[in-house]
């Protein structure tokens, strides 16, 4: 599968993992050259840290695109070294 934004493929991988209709990427497979850090802070829903990155690409940049849950809840392990991507990030096979 492929994350792409701004017409740039920004992660590619077939180790998916689809939790809660979220394809979850490892963090490895996104390309670094596209990747900014972007805050560490909690989502009141969930109450998890979440560290947010920013895709620079194509000239364009999109605010905390990407999330990476720190420290999942123990329902969620599978996600534990991958990152989901926002709704602006096109997710393709």
């Amino acid at each position: 599968m492929k994350a792409i934004w701004n017409g740039i493929v920004i992660a590619e991988s077939d180790d998916i993992f689809l939790c809660e209709r979220d394809y979850f990427f490892p963090l490895a497979s996104v390309r670094p050259q596209h990747l900014r850090l972007g805050s560490m802070g909690r989502v009141e829903a969930a109450d998890e840290a979440v560290i947010t990155f920013s895709l620079q690409a194509g000239g364009k940049r999109c605010a905390d695109a990407i999330w990476y849950y720190d420290h999942p809840k123990h329902a969620h392990k599978g996600i534990l070294g991958r990152v989901v991507f926002r709704k602006e990030v096109q997710i393709v096979q």
